[in-house]
């Protein structure tokens, strides 16, 4: 049997099996800080020709699309003018420009410097770049060398994590809901009442283009389709067929029928030269059994309730036939009277 390792030989062992390991962890972190040292190390880059100098500086020298990046341009020459530096808005790809402003003007050694600082924000482009930029003084320049800047890589962050966000529908509160059914309601509101006034002026611009003839028709087949007899309504059936009469004697001769009582419509009748002896008679008669319906509670059959429609109807045809709608001289002013 092979003799066991002496106790001092075994620690020696564990001792140097546990120093490798911190070896190893350790070199794992010193090259992580190496490497996190080296990305905020600003990077500098220079050019020169003649007598402009220009130095670029840019601070980190990655990109990491959770912080802004700061560059420097300082633009240098002989003599007392520094040279001009031009604007990089155009410059830019992978940038937004954040804000930029310039520093005092140094005279040194004959020389003379101007330094100016922007501060960008990096986008999600693919490539960070700056374009060359031209330094110009008294007809002399120079071009910037073309940067490009590298961006961070992120750890655990799949590529398309764009592509796997999706909208959420989060709901309206209550008071916005709310409102809304508000407005729309009052919106359908007013546009009914719109539709209401529209039909309204366009049913009295239809009838203002009608005839006195053609209107009173119109009215006589609108109460005759309300079935008034029908419905034991005779007496109000009566008065509205005079009216229609009256208003049609307003519109064709120009006598204010509707507003006087049945004696003074006919006293008008009569005084007007346009109403020949059978048309009075005939009003006159119509007129008088309408007010022993209206005021005599007379109940007629339905033959005298059909006779007094053919009467008014063969009226309004006849009248506009023959008479005319000019007023006559001989019509008088009516009397103020009460409505029949």
């Amino acid at each position: 049997m092979k003799p066991a390792a002496p106790p001092s030989h075994r620690a020696r062992s564990i001792a140097l099996v546990l120093t490798c390991l911190l070896s190893a962890g350790c070199t794992s972190e010193r090259e992580s800080i190496i490497a996190s040292a080296q990305a905020e190390k600003p990077r500098v880059e220079r050019a020169q020709r003649g007598p402009i100098e220009v130095t670029l500086t840019i601070e980190p020298a990655q990109v990491t699309l959770t912080r802004g990046l700061q560059l420097t341009i300082e633009a240098s020459a002989d003599g007392p003018t520094p040279p001009t530096l031009p604007p990089i808005q155009d410059r830019l790809s992978g940038f937004e420009l954040v804000g930029q402003y310039d520093g005092e003007i140094v005279h040194s050694a004959g020389r003379s410097s101007l330094t100016r600082f922007f501060q960008l924000s990096p986008t999600l482009d693919r490539e960070h770049r700056i374009a060359p930029m031209a330094i110009v003084l008294n007809g002399d320049w120079i071009a910037t060398p073309p940067i490009v800047i590298p961006r961070v890589a992120m750890r655990d962050v799949p590529a398309d994590i764009t592509e796997g966000l999706k909208p959420r529908w989060i709901p309206p509160a209550f008071r916005t809901v709310a409102i809304g059914v508000i407005v729309v309601i009052a919106l359908l509101v007013l546009a009914f009442l719109g539709w209401k006034l529209s039909k309204r002026v366009r049913r009295k611009i239809e009838l203002a283009r009608m005839s006195p003839r053609e209107r009173a028709l119109e009215e006589l087949e609108t109460l005759l389709a309300l079935r008034l007899p029908e419905q034991q309504m005779v007496k109000e059936f009566y008065f509205e067929l005079t009216m229609i009469v009256r208003r049609y004697i307003e519109r064709a001769h120009h006598v204010r029928a509707p507003e006087q009582t049945t004696e003074e419509f006919l006293a008008a009748v009569r005084m007007d030269s346009r109403f020949g002896p059978a048309v009075i008679e005939k009003l006159t008669q119509f007129m008088d059994s309408a007010d022993l319906v209206k005021y005599a509670a007379y109940q007629p059959d339905s033959a005298a309730v059909d006779g007094a429609t053919r009467t008014s109807r063969d009226y309004i045809d006849t009248d506009a036939d023959s008479a005319t709608a000019a007023p006559s001289p001989t019509t008088q002013k009516p009397l103020a009277t009460t409505h029949v």
